[in-house]
């Protein structure tokens, strides 16, 4: 888990093939599921509709028994139900966590992210505020992204679930 483009997918695929387990990602499963991106979603349903159709597709993922690797929607962690379930004893919960301003510079608002906001810096900021403390409250491991490669990040966890 962790703010847009913090590498979420790279990291996720990255861990699920050194894992052997499945990796199933929220935009790939919206898509699957609604047929349309988040970013159609949203124009069409507006924010709440999609971050809660976001939150209903972490919590199922959740409620699967196969061990796989998730990559949630950043927005599910202001969900009390997803926080609830991040924090099972079962679940390895990761917050990948990186300054806003890196992240800033790493954003393209391709077709599966909802427009953003005219000022990104700001934007981020404002999430990393709300959303880190909640990220931060589940995690069971804390993860620096901005000098390492997803190899070197998915080595980390795996190596912490080993433990």
């Amino acid at each position: 888990m962790g703010l847009m483009a913090v590498g979420k997918t790279s990291v996720g695929k990255e861990l699920a093939r050194r894992l052997g387990w499945t990796y199933r990602d929220n935009d790939a499963a919206l898509l699957a599921s609604t047929g349309a991106t988040a970013r159609e979603l949203n124009e069409r349903l507006g924010t709440d509709q999609l971050h809660r159709l976001e939150a209903d597709g972490l919590l199922a993922a959740l409620a699967e028994t196969e061990p796989t690797v998730l990559g949630a929607a950043a927005s599910s962690i202001e969900d009390p139900g997803c926080v609830a379930a991040l924090a099972d004893p079962g679940v390895f919960a990761v917050w990948l966590r990186a300054d806003p301003a890196h992240l800033a510079g790493r954003v393209r608002s391709g077709p599966h992210r909802p427009d953003l906001a005219a000022d990104l810096d700001a934007l981020l900021e404002r999430q990393s505020v709300t959303r880190g403390p909640l990220f931060q409250s589940v995690a069971d491991l804390v993860v620096d992204v901005e000098a390492a490669t997803p190899a070197e990040i998915a080595a980390r966890i795996a190596a912490a679930l080993t433990r």
